[in-house]
């Protein structure tokens, strides 16, 4: 397995003001995603490096993503590798708390 890069996701009580300090280190929004009347994930690049920041408790997350999203001790990584079910298979004794997403 290979992994291609690692983004962290850093859980926000609002995305805009964490957006706009990425911003002005020089950061471009890859992708933005609304909820409701302001923003509920964001992805940032700059010279490579990544990261998303997402709202506590998105509704465009299934309830139990959005239970775990408000508790603010945990940590999220993005991982993207080149073989989904290789690495699946080397975690299988970690617990899903979000189901695959087929493209």
């Amino acid at each position: 397995m290979k992994i291609q890069s690692v983004t962290p996701v850093l859980f926000v009580d609002r995305v805009e003001p964490t957006r706009d300090f990425f911003l002005q280190l020089g950061f471009t929004i890859l992708f933005d995603v609304p909820d409701g009347d302001h923003l509920g994930f964001v992805g940032l690049m700059k010279d490579g490096a990544q990261v998303m920041v997402k709202m506590r408790g998105n509704t465009n997350e299934s309830a139990q993503v959005q239970a775990l999203t408000r508790e603010s001790h945990r940590a999220v990584l993005f991982i993207e590798v080149d073989d989904l079910d290789a690495t699946i298979g080397l975690v299988k004794s970690c617990k899903v708390v979000a189901e695959r997403i087929s493209n």
